[in-house]
């Protein structure tokens, strides 16, 4: 019997938007580089994801951002003040705003379900994010907060202990084959991934246990579970 639901946030409940390639670019005009900020941005990316998977000892991801920055400046040898200059990109992690749908489902899934977040962020930004767009969830779970990143079990393991589940009672819905799908199914909990703009191939859309395109699909799908 399902009787809670953990989100992922950013790209499920949350919309990234263009703010972090805006944010890539008044960076890149601050330190007057001629770049395309696209292209800053995604190996920017390919940094984040590097230092996320290597990390042997637990930072903050703010940490992580700046991190991040000195080795892009490094990688293009640029000039900069990497403390200084990655503020800009932090600033734009408070005005993300939710997905059309966000707020009518969670309101109606909360009627029958325990609402839990489960996010790869820091927790200041997050409840910036969550009061701004006026969400109500029973309880918030960050990568700061409970020391892990995804896709790492302990994320998810240290959630299911604080909440007094076992992984048969509790879904995990997000947008990331790795850190919302195959990291929960680890821990044997049931992976339903969000595919908003169809970006997966077939053969990938087979690994969750369930793909949806809205998040107003989930009451149906979990009704049908609990009734299977």
């Amino acid at each position: 019997m399902i009787k809670a639901i953990i989100f992922d946030v950013y790209g499920t409940l949350i919309s990234t938007g263009n703010g972090s390639v805006t944010a890539a670019g008044e960076i890149l005009k601050k330190i007057n580089v001629d770049m395309d900020a696209k292209v800053f941005y995604k190996k920017w990316k390919e940094f984040h994801k590097k230092q996320m998977n290597e990390m042997k000892e637990f930072i903050t991801e703010k940490e992580v951002f700046e991190n991040d920055l000195k080795l892009l400046y490094e990688f293009y040898n640029l000039k900069g003040n990497y403390k200084e200059d990655v503020k800009i990109m932090l600033e734009s992690l408070y005005k993300r705003k939710a997905f059309e749908e966000t707020n009518e489902a969670l309101d109606n899934l909360s009627k029958k379900y325990k609402i839990y977040i489960g996010s790869t962020t820091d927790t200041e930004p997050l409840m910036v994010n969550i009061k701004s767009n006026n969400m109500k969830v029973d309880k918030i779970y960050t990568s700061e907060s409970l020391k892990e990143y995804k896709p790492k079990k302990e994320f998810y393991t240290k959630i299911l202990n604080d909440v007094n589940l076992s992984a048969n009672e509790v879904v995990f819905v997000g947008d990331s084959l790795l850190e919302d799908v195959q990291g929960p199914q680890s821990v044997g909990i049931y992976s339903i991934l969000i595919d908003r703009k169809g970006k997966y191939d077939e053969d990938e859309r087979k690994i969750p246990d369930a793909v949806i395109r809205d998040l107003r699909e989930l009451d149906k799908l979990l009704a049908d579970l609990n009734n299977s």
